[in-house]
């Protein structure tokens, strides 16, 4: 038997017979890929700074394997990736790892998955923002995992409970390391084969764990509907009101009450994906501040043909100004490119990237260009 297989019959398969795929005792059908790409990399600022930025060019190079084994009630996915940057200012050199696992069961009644994820990056890269802050190529460690159930309670009503728990840690002072963790049950009712009502409350708890000590704590009731519109397009979307406290920090204040959403459009055609997304929700920064954001997102892509790709992004998001300090008020971020397959196996790859920040004390501004080869292969056999 073939080592994804013996992992996935153990895991998600306990109780059953794990024979070797020839006995027939067994039908599963792994999927290994690995990926290789090198990347010309050009940032004219690089930490989005309010002043003196200098310039960033080099490369990166990422070597990465992704696995996928299902069997008809279970799956298990993995994806692994090493990345190597090298850059004119060698305070930005790193070496980076990312891994996440996903591991799933379904039942006749019931389904259950487990996600985690680890990576070791840099604040360059691993931070929404870093305030205008110099730090440089600073280390980051965060890790997370989020258990997921739901039971069919009759043939139109299903019930679930997500759970989530993450850490972020820095190794540098000026930011601070932090930790969240959330609890969500929801009730989902079908109504009709495209509309789905559903009723969820997410509670939520962000800790600051360096400096003054700061929690906050949120409460988010929440209706939502989903309807599929075609067969190739669906909507969702969630209204709530949402109760938070802060306590310790340079803010104290007791129970708010604010209204959140979440909507999305998504369409895929054979040839066209488009997704359309906008939410007010809580986000966790590196300063200590957990804040209430809105976000809108929209993306396209389009295959013109087999050979040829076109991506396109555009986001903007802004928050509540009631956090003291040196804050994100604003972002907008625009980014394009091209993917054109060079042979079955081999991508070239062009990107362009435009980002603005609008921060308590000034803005800063930022472009960004990738040119790169990305290399792909399916082993035939694995051990």
């Amino acid at each position: 038997m073939r080592l994804g297989a013996a992992v996935l019959c153990v895991l998600v398969l306990p109780g059953r017979a794990c024979a070797d795929d020839d006995a027939g005792r067994v039908d599963v059908k792994p999927a290994f890929q690995f990926r290789l790409s090198e990347e010309g990399v050009y940032d004219t600022n690089p930490q989005m700074l309010l002043g003196s930025a200098r310039d960033l060019y080099g490369s990166t190079t990422t070597a990465g394997l992704s696995m996928r084994e299902e069997t008809p009630t279970g799956a298990l996915a993995g994806r692994l990736s090493l990345v190597q940057n090298v850059f004119n200012q060698s305070a930005f050199n790193s070496t980076d790892v990312h891994a996440s696992t996903s591991l799933a069961r379904q039942g006749a009644l019931w389904s259950a998955r487990l996600r985690a994820r680890i990576g070791y990056d840099t604040t360059r890269t691993s931070e929404t923002t870093t305030f205008g802050l110099n730090t440089r190529a600073s280390r980051h460690l965060g890790y997370g995992f989020g258990p997921e159930l739901s039971y069919r309670l009759t043939p139109r009503m299903r019930a679930a409970l997500a759970g989530g728990y993450s850490e972020s840690l820095y190794d540098s002072s000026l930011l601070t390391d932090y930790r969240t963790g959330f609890l969500s049950p929801s009730l989902t009712h079908s109504f009709t084969p495209r509309h789905r009502g559903i009723l969820a409350l997410q509670a939520r708890r962000y800790e600051a764990m360096e400096g003054p000590e700061s929690t906050t704590t949120t409460f988010n009731p929440m209706a939502g509907w989903r309807v599929f519109l075609t067969p190739r397009m669906h909507a969702r979307l969630f209204v709530g009101v949402q109760a938070s406290r802060q306590q310790g920090g340079a803010a104290v204040r007791g129970w708010r009450w604010s209204p959140t959403f979440s909507g999305d459009l998504t369409f895929k055609g054979a040839q066209d994906e488009f997704f359309l997304s906008a939410e007010r929700t809580q986000q966790a920064f590196a300063n200590g501040a957990d804040r209430l954001s809105t976000i809108l997102t929209a993306q396209e892509k389009y295959r013109l043909n087999p050979w040829l790709s076109l991506k396109a992004r555009v986001s903007y998001r802004f928050s509540d100004s009631s956090a003291p300090g040196n804050n994100l008020e604003s972002q907008v971020k625009a980014s394009g490119g091209a993917t054109w397959r060079i042979t079955p196996n081999l991508d070239g790859k062009i990107s362009y990237r435009y980002r603005r920040d609008s921060l308590t004390r000034g803005d800063a501004g930022g472009h960004g260009v990738r040119i790169g080869l990305s290399w792909r292969g399916v082993p035939e056999e694995m051990i």
